[in-house]
């Protein structure tokens, strides 16, 4: 009896550590409620709800002195235009890099300074980091970003808040390329994103992690076929004009893939 009683208040302890970690040490993530009522209010947004045939491709991590340049060569190859979700840090390293994305008349957007993950960190930190690269951006290329994508598509209170007051469009993903698993071939890539895309979807690739190079000849393949099937490739904003925000459900359509929010995904640091 002694020893079941120690176990029992050794798994109340346990558990209650557990609970306090989650909320203190920053492994707090949305509920599914809150995304839904984000993608309801429409500062969150992952595709829009559409029977066209349209998709933006968008790629994280950037700018790369290698994977950048094969993938603009790609897009140039085909004449499309896509968003890419720049880190501010590299910005700062490489702004010849992201001017040239500017230059080709891609969208740029803010995807924080260095990759910190925001559900370990409170509001002012997510605020100030936020702003640190909108202003970086704006000084470099003379406009600041409307679009936000948090670090691996972790989303709390706080980065809602901070997109708010920043007046910023979130931006999660519809489909996830999964080119960011080590190891990944071209070929591998698009076969993953030929098989998960749909009308409308907002669709995650990367410019700057170690798969970049494979990303990039991934593009010709996935782009040709898309292309075959009557898609057509815009910008994310360009493909939030045409239609209002998808109120995304858990038994979302076909071809959509539900919120990436809380999901650590390795982006390259």
């Amino acid at each position: 009896m002694f020893i079941i009683i120690r176990r029992r208040r050794l798994l109340l302890f346990m558990g209650i550590m557990a609970l306090a970690l989650l909320c203190v040490g920053g492994l707090k993530v949305a509920s599914n409620a809150q995304l839904q009522a984000w993608y309801r209010e429409g500062i969150l947004v992952r595709g829009i709800d559409t029977e066209e045939k349209v998709v933006a491709l968008t790629f994280d991590d950037g700018p790369d002195p290698q994977g950048t340049p094969a993938v603009l060569s790609a897009l140039a190859k085909h004449d499309i235009k896509a968003t890419f979700f720049v880190m501010g840090k590299r910005a700062k390293e490489y702004p010849k890099l992201l001017l040239g994305v500017a230059a080709a008349g891609h969208e740029l957007g803010n995807h924080s300074y260095q990759h910190n993950y925001y559900n370990h960190y409170d509001y002012e930190f997510i605020r100030e980091d936020i702003n640190r690269t909108q202003s970086l951006l704006n000084e470099l290329t003379g406009e600041a970003p409307a679009l936000l994508r948090a670090p691996g598509g972790n989303l709390t209170n706080d980065v809602i808040k901070a997109a708010r007051e920043l007046e910023l469009m979130l931006v999660n993903w519809g489909s996830d390329s999964r080119d960011w698993e080590n190891g990944k071939s071209a070929e591998s890539i698009a076969a993953h994103v030929l098989d998960h895309v749909g009308p409308g979807q907002i669709i995650l690739l990367h410019d700057g992690c170690p798969n970049s190079l494979h990303t990039a000849a991934a593009l010709d393949t996935i782009i040709t076929a898309l292309t075959a099937q009557g898609y057509r490739f815009v910008t994310v904003s360009e493909l939030l004009a045409l239609a209002t925000p998808e109120p995304v459900s858990s038994d979302a359509r076909p071809g959509v893939a539900p919120a990436a929010a809380g999901i650590n995904k390795a982006d390259a640091e």
